[in-house]
């Protein structure tokens, strides 16, 4: 329960920072999106881990897991979100070794976005 919380409390927030950060540069680019979608991933994966903490924390009370369609939804969001964070952090490593092998080209955003609809679409 205390790891729970510790994930709450500071990843939570610094992921929110670095949300923030990133929506509030101007300039439009394939990192930028990246960088936004691993942060968002992240403020959701580290803001469920509360509800862990709380039912432990209550003595099992049954906060979010009482009803079963709550407690279903919990547990997709749950699985779905550390495999994705780590498939959009592939994604950005993938852009950027074709940024440096080839440097003059633009990537197009739809070539970064078109793995992560298959992924989307498979999970």
């Amino acid at each position: 329960a205390s790891l729970s919380t510790l994930e709450f409390l500071v990843g939570t927030p610094l992921n929110l920072l670095c949300l923030i950060y990133f929506i509030s540069k101007s300039k439009v680019s394939n990192s930028r999106f990246s960088h936004i979608s691993i942060s968002t991933v992240d403020v959701i994966q580290c803001s469920l881990s509360i509800f862990p903490a709380l039912t432990c924390y209550f003595k099992g009370s049954k906060i979010l897991f009482g009803p079963a369609f709550l407690c279903s939804i919990y547990g997709i969001i749950w699985n779905i979100t550390p495999r994705l964070s780590v498939f959009l952090i592939a994604v950005l490593n993938i852009s950027r070794t074709v940024a440096l092998i080839y440097p003059l080209r633009n990537i197009r955003r739809r070539y970064v976005m078109i793995p992560i609809a298959i992924y989307a679409t498979i999970q």
